[in-house]
């Protein structure tokens, strides 16, 4: 009795070392061990790798669950062989006439999404859940179906994974969408600061820790910020966050020098300040003038 017949692209898939795993997998099936016939034989297209079965009664009993490890098996290859290709296809129709760069970014974002420890998506383990569902829809086919061809399959048939996959593709794409905006605002930003003639010579940007921020000028005495120029707070835009008020505040008091004094250079608005700020702003963690105020702030 024939279980299943699959056809293989061996360019894309080693079918024999597939032929060898599926093997393996079955003859640990109860009763099929003396009964399994799984042979690699050429077919038009590709490879085909066929597997019969006694037709007893006895090792009839034993096919749904050797047409479960089979199809797990099967999942296992199919996403290490395709799931980069139906992805990158997702990602080609998500961005219809985008840069191919562009396309290319999110698709370096989508693999490490995919590679991740998944728990911000609900699940410990994303790679686990596509392999399930694409396990199921593959075990479901070859209860209806004798014969597979898998590209024919993941095109077509694989619903339910792709659906997982589309739904990575379209986070990531949100992500890039915003990622882009984000660096054209800095860019305008920047450049408004560049044609902005200086107001004041020099300013201390001193942070305190978390989101408490001081401006001081060069005598170490705090700034008035109350007067906010309205150009600026048009383009923060409503949606005002800490990094936005702090960025505004400095672009209104426009110093000729900024120094930047913090003890956690790494957090991104520290960045995004340098960014905006280049050519004018300097860093500084442990200078005598801002170390009495970080000492300060720690006790």
């Amino acid at each position: 009795m024939e279980l299943f017949t699959l056809l293989v692209n061996p360019a894309r898939l080693d079918a024999k070392q597939l032929t060898d795993d599926l093997r393996e997998s079955l003859r640990n099936v109860h009763m099929l061990a003396d009964t399994l016939d799984l042979r690699l034989v050429p077919l038009t297209g590709g490879a085909g790798i066929v597997c019969d079965i006694s037709a007893e009664q006895r090792v009839a009993d034993a096919v749904p669950e050797a047409r479960k490890r089979a199809a797990d098996v099967l999942a296992g290859y199919m996403i290490t062989a395709y799931e980069d290709d139906v992805t990158f296809r997702l990602i080609q129709k998500e961005m219809v006439s985008t840069a191919d760069e562009d396309i290319a970014s999110v698709a370096v974002h989508c693999k490490q999404l995919l590679t991740m420890d998944m728990e911000d998506w609900g699940t410990k383990d994303g790679l686990s859940q596509r392999r399930a569902k694409l396990t199921g829809v593959v075990e479901a086919y070859l209860k209806e179906e004798k014969y597979l061809h898998i590209e024919g399959f993941l095109r077509f048939r694989a619903g339910p994974y792709v659906e997982e996959l589309r739904d990575t593709v379209s986070y990531a794409v949100d992500e890039w969408m915003m990622e882009r905006q984000y660096q054209e605002f800095i860019a305008l930003l920047k450049y408004f600061v560049y044609i902005q003639e200086a107001k004041i010579p020099v300013a201390h940007l001193v942070h305190k820790g978390n989101h408490e921020f001081t401006l001081l000028n060069e005598q170490m005495k705090p700034i008035d910020t109350k007067q906010m120029d309205q150009f600026v707070v048009e383009l923060i835009d409503k949606d005002i966050s800490y990094e936005d008020v702090i960025v505004s505040t400095l672009i209104t008091v426009s110093p000729a020098k900024l120094f930047i004094h913090t003890r956690t250079p790494e957090l991104q608005v520290i960045k995004t300040i340098l960014t905006i700020f280049e050519g004018r702003a300097d860093l500084c963690k442990d200078c005598h003038v801002c170390m009495p105020l970080l000492e300060e702030s720690k006790r």
